[in-house]
C-alpha cells in the first residue's frame, strides 16, 4: 500500500511539473531557408525537438495534411485550421534541439504553391491574416495536447511494465511455493525414512545380540 500511495504522489508531482513547463514563447525572427534568410515566426518549446515533430506531423495529419522534407524543413500544403477560413496556407517549418528538453520551432508562412526562396508574400502579412492567426496560435495548443498525452501514454506503459512484472512475479512465486512444497514434502519423506531406518536398525542390532547370547557360542572377530 505504501508502495501504491508514494508512486501516486510521484506521478502527481510529475504531471504538476510538466504542467509548470508548459509555456511557448512565441516571437518573430529570422531562419535561413537554403542560403537564403527569411522572416519567421519563432516558437521556444519545453518540449524535446523529435516529440515536436512527431507532434506537428500528428497535428497536420488530423487538418488532413501530408507533410514532406524539402531544403532542411517540413513542408504542409494547403493548411487551414478554422472551417470557417477559405484561405489557406503553405507552412514551412523546421526543429532545432535548444536544450535536452527544449527546442526552437521556426515556422514560415506562404501562399499556396509558393517558394519561400522567391516568394513576393510577406510572412509577417501571411501571419497577420485571420487564418495564418489561426495556425500560429493553435501550434503550440496542438503540441501541449500532444505533449500532454505523450506522457500519459508513457506513464500507462510504464504501469503496463509494472503489471506485466508482477505477473511474472506472481508465477515466479507460485512456482518456487509449488517447488517448496515439493521439497518440505521430500524432506518429510527423508526424514521418516532415517526415522524407520533408525528403528529398524536398532531392533535388528537387539535381535542379533540375543540370538549370540542365546547360542551360547563365540563370535569371530574379523582379522
Amino acid at each position: 500500500m505504501k508502495h501504491i500511495l508514494l508512486t501516486f504522489l510521484l506521478f502527481i508531482v510529475t504531471f504538476s511539473v510538466i504542467a509548470q513547463q508548459r509555456q511557448a514563447r512565441q516571437f518573430p525572427g529570422k531562419v535561413k531557408y537554403g542560403k537564403t534568410e527569411l522572416d519567421a515566426t519563432i516558437i521556444d518549446l519545453p518540449y524535446a525537438a523529435g516529440d515536436v515533430e512527431d507532434g506537428l506531423k500528428e497535428f497536420l495529419a488530423r487538418n488532413n495534411v501530408q507533410v514532406k522534407a524539402r531544403n532542411g524543413f517540413f513542408e504542409g500544403r494547403g493548411v487551414h485550421i478554422d472551417s470557417f477560413d477559405i484561405k489557406m496556407f503553405d507552412v514551412y517549418y523546421k526543429v532545432d534541439k535548444s536544450s535536452k528538453s527544449g527546442s526552437w520551432l521556426y515556422i514560415i508562412l506562404t501562399e499556396p504553391n509558393e517558394d519561400p526562396a522567391a516568394r513576393h508574400s510577406q510572412h509577417a502579412e501571411m501571419a497577420a491574416l485571420k487564418g495564418g492567426t489561426s495556425i500560429l496560435s493553435a501550434i503550440p495548443a496542438a503540441l501541449d495536447d500532444y505533449d500532454f498525452n505523450l506522457n500519459v501514454r508513457r506513464q500507462e506503459e510504464e504501469i503496463r511494465k509494472m503489471e506485466r512484472r508482477m505477473i511474472t512475479l506472481s508465477d515466479s512465486q507460485s512456482k518456487l511455493e509449488k517447488r517448496k512444497a515439493e521439497v518440505e514434502a521430500e524432506l518429510e519423506k527423508i526424514k521418516k525414512e532415517q526415522e524407520d531406518l533408525k528403528k529398524e536398525s536398532a531392533n535388528k542390532k537387539t535381535a542379533l545380540e540375543q540370538f549370540i547370547q542365546l547360542s551360547g557360542r563365540p563370535v569371530w572377530k574379523k582379522p
